[in-house]
């Protein structure tokens, strides 16, 4: 069987060494997703089902802007949930006692930095706050 090999490129200036498997692979376009200073992506599984959470960090006037969830449809990502997030920095996925969750840590808010990151927790249909951090 064919491996097949995705690259995710964020639209924010980051470096970050190229392995040699990379700069020898060929990628072509598959799907475009629009994103707004995006800082980090982190990919999942919940009972089969795939998803691709991105965090936007701000946008020309605000750090207050919606993050996204996107879920695979089998031909492409489209949007599952936006969350609202303060200078998104991360999201972090893990289990807990077979439980779902996924953290969205937040940076600044236009005014402070002293500000909470929340954790969602996975209701069977999307993710819900858990708790403020």
């Amino acid at each position: 069987m064919k491996m097949i090999k995705y690259i995710i490129v964020l639209n924010l200036c980051l470096f970050m060494p190229i392995t040699n498997d990379v700069l020898n692979a060929e990628f072509e376009l598959y799907q475009s997703i629009p994103t707004i200073g995006v800082r980090d992506f982190e990919f999942f599984t919940i009972n089969d089902e795939k998803y691709l959470a991105i965090i936007n960090s701000k946008d020309s006037n605000t750090y207050n802007i919606n993050s996204v969830i996107y879920k695979w449809n089998g031909n492409s990502f489209i949007e599952f949930q936006s969350i609202s997030t303060n200078g998104g920095r991360d999201f972090e996925f893990f289990i807990l006692d077979g439980e779902y969750y996924i953290a969205a840590i937040n940076y600044f808010n236009d005014s402070t930095r002293k500000i909470d990151s929340h954790i969602y927790k996975w209701n069977g249909t999307n993710f819900s706050i858990f708790q403020s951090i």
